[in-house]
């Protein structure tokens, strides 16, 4: 009975990933930290919300992983801004249920799905529209001019190491 249980946490036994280089992770290192230390010069420069816990998510996906799908500048700043809106939108007709929350998330799930502009990180933007009661309509704009600073530091940096193509796509 016990091995019927335990039947799901078996594996195939398949290889770990490569490990990365340490000039890779050092390139990497340094281009996350820009990233990140740009968008909290900006915030506090403009006393503005620049900086989410989800952008963070979203510079290991653009630095350590920049040929994902998910790492793509257009699933970055579709998916943010689709998710913000449909966050401001389940706020506004739906109320601050917790029930909403669900509903405002997996919208934005299905949306970046079907409109091929999944962004993992993204999915977290109608949480935060719910939980911090941001400004609504601010947010969404800091929200896609922090996306598309993001990107550009990323497609900055990815154009000076040169260790690959970034975008792989718009």
């Amino acid at each position: 009975m016990f091995s019927r249980i335990t039947q799901p946490l078996r594996v195939n036994h398949a290889k770990l990933p490569p490990s990365f280089s340490l000039v890779s992770v050092l390139c990497v290192w340094i281009g996350a930290g820009a990233a990140i230390a740009a968008m909290a010069l900006v915030s506090e420069s403009t006393h503005l919300i620049w900086v989410l816990g989800s952008f963070c998510a979203s510079a290991v996906l653009i630095f350590a992983a920049p040929q994902a799908a998910f790492s793509q500048p257009r699933n970055m700043v579709l998916g943010y801004l689709l998710s913000a809106l449909i966050g401001l939108a389940s706020v506004v007709y739906l109320g601050d249920q917790w029930w909403a929350m669900g509903i405002a998330v997996s919208t934005a799930i299905a949306v970046m799905m079907l409109t091929r502009t999944v962004h993992p990180p993204a999915g977290a933007s109608p949480v935060v529209i719910f939980l911090a009661h941001p400004d609504g309509y601010l947010f969404v704009g800091t929200c896609l001019l922090g996306t598309m600073l993001m990107v550009l530091i990323a497609w900055s940096y990815h154009s000076l190491v040169k260790h690959h193509e970034y975008p792989v796509y718009w």
